[in-house]
């Protein structure tokens, strides 16, 4: 059986690519600012069921973690041979689509309202070029839920 192509048509989510960039807090520490180094279109799929857990770092408390296959046009920031750093995430841009809420509705920092973008936080654990030839890019990410 031959394995299919992916097509350009397949990639419909929206990721953006980030590294993260530490800066001096001016009290002898470090801020850590994720900035955006790229946008791309992506096919995510989940890989498992959530029934994973990962050590958080906090307490070493269990988290519940969610893999996903995510497929992206090949991007060297990205490349395999200098593997996967914990420098990089990406991030799924959603919509939400729950109850739209008065302009006066008091809101905590996890609710944004509906039609407003928002994302879901993909640690990737591996990327490979998919067939050798710098087409396609294949990354397995963790979300923390």
């Amino acid at each position: 059986m031959k394995k299919r192509e992916p097509k350009i048509r397949d990639l419909r989510e929206r990721v953006a690519i980030q590294k993260v960039t530490r800066v001096p807090d001016g009290q002898g520490g470090f801020e850590e600012i994720w900035e955006d180094i790229a946008t791309v279109w992506a096919h995510i799929e989940a890989v498992f069921n959530v029934t994973q857990t990962k050590e958080a770092n906090i307490g070493e408390q269990k988290k519940p973690v969610q893999t996903h296959r995510v497929r992206i046009r090949y991007f060297n920031g990205l490349s395999p041979d200098k593997g996967m750093t914990p420098d990089k995430r990406l991030l799924w841009i959603q919509h939400y689509a729950g109850p739209t809420l008065s302009s006066d509705s008091v809101l905590d920092e996890d609710y944004v309202l509906q039609g407003t973008p928002f994302a879901r936080i993909l640690e990737p654990r591996s990327v490979i070029d998919e067939d050798g030839r710098r087409r396609y890019m294949l990354l397995f990410c963790d979300e923390e839920l």
